[in-house]
């Protein structure tokens, strides 16, 4: 089940895992209770549940093309400052991938919907492999709706596709979830779209699975209650990469940049149905081209805390060649039960 964001009340915890301070006590889950958003100054969300932390790394040159000959000698990681050792450097080629696409269905999106959802088809077709992937859909406007839950099927994702519809708009061979189908406002949520669908459906993805989201939008939120920061932090928590693909007469790409670049993600601007098709094409690409780095942190303290990270080339000739490298930049460690108890 999904969950629907709406105004007014305090905003409950699910499971206990995100939990902020402060967000103005005005979100609240419709059906399913979800956990607290956080704003940045505020943050103390508890991500990391073992002692191992990995990192999803995109390199590409001056030429915005993909690097796929680094090696673990050719990088160095830091974490707050601290170089750490690095004890897992690899492709990520054959790692299942656990993928959400999430559809944009305010009025404004009416032009180029048909074209959003022929072009999700043909990434599907093109980057699914049932034996080891799973993808759901997710489709919002100021209410976000599971269309479809993780599945391994592609003909029920491509159904699920189909029968997206402008402002959620249910119809008659729709199969969703009657109970999430609120009364409809006609305003655009993004960053609660992207929030739910990091905190509620990439968190209950496999294990060990690379995750991505892809949010089509223009950008032009105008109906959130949780803040971009928090919807990057959901991502974060998530181990996340979001992918924004900005479509519309207007489009608001800082917004866009918002919720990707944090996340090792990237946001596309494409002006025809050309360029949807090759944005898609392009994350595909770097999604098959991600590196994985695991080291265990020389700070072995679990206090909850926001840890920093940084990636460098030290491999003097691959950094003449200007490598851009895109990869999270932070994340935050479980607090332990002693933590918590030396805290009151």
């Amino acid at each position: 089940m999904f969950v629907c964001v709406r105004r007014s009340g305090l905003l409950i915890v699910a499971a206990s895992l995100i939990i902020v301070a402060a967000i103005s006590h005005r979100v609240r889950a419709q059906v399913v209770k979800s956990p607290v958003a956080q704003s940045q100054d505020d943050a103390e969300v508890e991500t990391v549940e073992t002692n191992l932390t990995t990192v999803l790394l995109t390199a590409t040159d001056r030429k915005g093309r993909l690097v796929n000959t680094l090696k673990a000698e050719d990088v160095r990681v830091f974490e707050d400052g601290a170089e750490q050792r690095i004890s897992t450097f690899e492709r990520q080629t054959e790692r299942p991938l656990s993928l959400a696409l999430v559809f944009d269905t305010s009025l404004s999106q009416m032009r180029s919907l048909t074209d959003q959802k022929k072009a999700a088809r043909l990434f599907l077709h093109s980057i699914f492999r049932p034996d080891r992937d799973r993808a759901a859909i997710v489709a919002f406007a100021s209410n976000a709706l599971l269309q479809q839950p993780f599945t391994s099927d592609l003909a029920a994702l491509e159904a699920a596709i189909e029968a997206i519809t402008l402002l959620n708009r249910r119809q008659p061979d729709a199969q969703i979830d009657a109970a999430l189908t609120p009364a409809l406002r006609a305003g655009t949520a993004i960053y609660d779209a992207l929030f739910l669908t990091c905190y509620k459906v990439l968190t209950k993805a496999a294990p060990n699975t690379r995750r991505a989201v892809i949010v089509l939008t223009d950008g032009m939120d105008n109906d959130s209650r949780v803040k971009a920061r928090d919807a990057v932090n959901a991502a974060v928590y998530a181990n996340t990469v979001v992918y924004s693909i900005g479509i519309g007469n207007i489009v608001n790409g800082d917004s866009l940049h918002s919720v990707t670049d944090e996340t090792a993600g990237r946001a596309f601007f494409p002006a025809d149905v050309g360029e949807l098709r090759a944005a898609f094409a392009r994350i595909e690409q770097e999604l098959r081209s991600q590196y994985l780095i695991a080291y265990t942190p020389a700070n072995k303290t679990h206090d909850g805390k926001r840890r920093d990270v940084r990636v460098e080339i030290v491999n003097t000739e691959i950094a003449k060649e200007k490598v851009r490298l895109s990869y999270r930049r932070y994340y935050y460690v479980k607090k332990s039960t002693a933590s918590q108890r030396g805290a009151r």
